[in-house]
């Protein structure tokens, strides 16, 4: 079982990572202008330490000082970008709601529609210094219909998370 620290203000990421058997979700960290009583609750419930960020720092700062150790992160829905510091203490996996061959950055699910896109994806990928790049893992595909939205594409390609958790695990097994 990996001891996993999650950063993001998903409820829906951290209901699926709290779901799979391999994980055990140690502490998540919420965007400081994004956590919601309903995050809180919802770590609590899961029996996960949360707490509320600005920056990759101060992510830093509460590891040392409450000593939890962990064996990797998972990334969705922040705007925090992870400094090369912790990059080199720990292993961080993204999911990123674009396609990183040509959708990298903010917003990508407004530029699929703006792009006129025929798919949307949803990308794994490990980090590294560069922002949207690393080892790509995996991906998980939907059509895009005239009469999407952002919204309607996040709840589509949230459905893809659960298989791209399994092949994270693979992935950082080794396999």
């Amino acid at each position: 079982m990996f001891k996993v620290a999650y950063l993001g203000f998903s409820l829906t990421m951290l209901e699926y990572l709290n779901i799979e058997p391999d994980v055990d979700l140690k502490i998540a960290f919420c965007d400081q202008d994004r956590i919601t009583p309903q995050y809180f609750a919802l770590c609590k419930r899961i029996d996960c330490l949360s707490f509320s960020v600005f920056n990759s720092s101060s992510i830093e700062e509460i590891l040392k000082k409450i000593g939890v150790s962990i064996d990797f992160f998972v990334i969705y829905k922040t705007s925090i970008i992870v400094k090369e510091e912790l990059l080199k203490k720990y292993c961080f996996y993204n999911f990123h709601p674009g396609d990183l061959s040509i959708n990298r950055g903010a917003h990508p699910l407004v530029w699929n529609i703006l792009m006129d896109e025929k798919q949307a994806v949803l990308s794994l990928h490990q980090i590294d210094s560069k922002i949207d790049q690393g080892i790509l893992i995996g991906t998980y595909e939907i059509n895009i219909f005239t009469d999407d939205t952002p919204t309607l594409l996040e709840q589509k390609l949230v459905k893809g998370i659960p298989p791209l958790i399994k092949k994270m695990l693979l992935f950082h097994q080794g396999e």
